[in-house]
């Protein structure tokens, strides 16, 4: 069923800043105003909360309603100083969270600024120091110990629904010491244990006020019953790719071992028969994974086949007059800016929920841009289905009913 309603055009966001160290304190609070002529913010699937833009038109209206110059406003429209934390929200939900990175300055105030998500900052702020116990860590427990010592108290773990372990055992001492969280994070994400897992970090929810720390994340990538949106073949389709380049189905991983310090071990070969079976061929590689225990090397052997095992889907979906997407259950229009990097979308009759990636929204503008993929899943008939919609809306009718769209 098409989206009909756009009336999110009206909406007005909300923008605080908070002060640097918990427990925050409000700064300073705006309205979306004519001052503000640029709000984009972005959020990706690895890392959550990913780039905020703020800008400022410094033709100013003075109080007599007669137009002046930036060089004549005599003070910042927000106050937005170095690592404050800022949070945007619409609607009483919170649409972006994260730390004030770069100011830019004119003649005689804040020009714009830029604020990256906590899950991206906060975790480079300190220099992990390992525990000196010879016990070894699940990942899970690395991550959790790693956040609490080296984040400033800014990140909370999630609960159970949030919060999962790839159950891969770590010798901390060894492996991580002496290493910012955020790079030690990347590592166990990457490693995951057999598919694709996912860190991010985003803002605590439930109606909380909005100074409480923001909540990680860490859950494998794994396809819902149910998607969160459903998209018709349209023209907010802007590309479907599929790269076949990348993909192998026998894969060895060379590396030097944390606890033994030895190098040039490999893990044995892991082995998938999706590209011989569909396509006839097969492809094997072995991958450089620096120094990591052997545990995590075999687990990364395994996320690296369940993700190149075929051929990989890339699409993005452009939309914009402040239109949203259909819900999958019930069709109500999801505003834009509620739409996310950590949801699932189903098009049009794809055989398989795609993981939406990363997103991009124009606050300005109302344009939303979003990149989903994943593998590509065994074909089937999805090819003829395929370019039945493409021909279908090349030819501007209904790809399941044939009358125009």
């Amino acid at each position: 069923m098409p989206v009909t309603k756009h009336a999110f055009d009206e909406d007005v966001f909300h923008i605080e800043t908070f002060t640097a160290s918990y427990p925050h304190k409000r700064i300073d609070v705006v309205d979306l105003h004519p001052e503000i002529t640029t709000l984009t913010w972005s959020t990706a699937r690895a890392g959550g909360f990913q780039t905020l833009a703020v800008g400022y038109d410094h033709a100013a209206v003075a109080s007599d309603g007669s137009e002046v110059t930036f060089s004549h406003i005599p003070y910042d429209v927000m106050v937005a100083p170095h690592f404050a934390v800022v949070r945007v929200s619409a609607r009483n939900h919170c649409v972006y969270e994260g730390r004030i990175v770069r100011r830019d300055l004119g003649p005689m105030g804040l020009a714009s600024f830029q604020a990256k998500g906590l899950g991206i900052t906060a975790t480079g702020d300190n220099t992990f120091i390992a525990p000196t116990q010879e016990d070894f860590y699940s990942s899970a427990q690395v991550m959790e110990i790693a956040l609490k010592s080296c984040a400033n108290n800014l990140i909370a773990i999630g609960g159970p629904d949030l919060w999962q372990d790839s159950q891969i055992d770590h010798h901390m001492q060894v492996e991580f010491n002496r290493r910012q969280a955020s790079q030690i994070i990347d590592q166990l994400a990457r490693a995951g244990n057999g598919g694709v897992w996912d860190f991010a970090v985003w803002e605590r929810r439930g109606g909380e006020q909005p100074f409480t720390r923001a909540v990680a994340s860490f859950l494998p990538r794994t396809p819902p019953a149910t998607p969160d949106f459903w998209i018709p073949w349209s023209s907010a389709i802007q590309n479907w790719t599929e790269i076949s380049e990348n993909a192998y189905n026998h894969v060895t991983v060379s590396y030097t071992d944390a606890d033994t310090n030895i190098n040039n071990l490999l893990t044995k070969q892991y082995d998938d028969s999706g590209l011989s079976d569909i396509y006839g061929i097969d492809r094997s590689i072995t991958v450089p994974a620096g120094t990591i225990c052997d545990r995590c090397a075999d687990a990364f052997a395994r996320t690296y086949l369940a993700q190149h095992r075929l051929p990989s889907i890339q699409c993005t979906l452009a939309l914009n007059g402040f239109h949203g997407l259909e819900a999958y259950n019930g069709g109500a229009e999801i505003p834009p800016y509620l739409i996310r990097a950590d949801q699932w979308i189903q098009v049009a009759d794809y055989p398989q929920i795609l993981p939406i990636v990363r997103t991009e929204y124009n606050a300005s503008t109302g344009e939303l841009t979003l990149e989903i993929g994943g593998p590509t899943p065994s074909y089937g008939n999805f090819t003829h289905e395929l370019h039945r919609a493409h021909c279908a809306v090349a030819g501007g009718s209904n790809v399941n009913l044939g009358s125009k769209a």
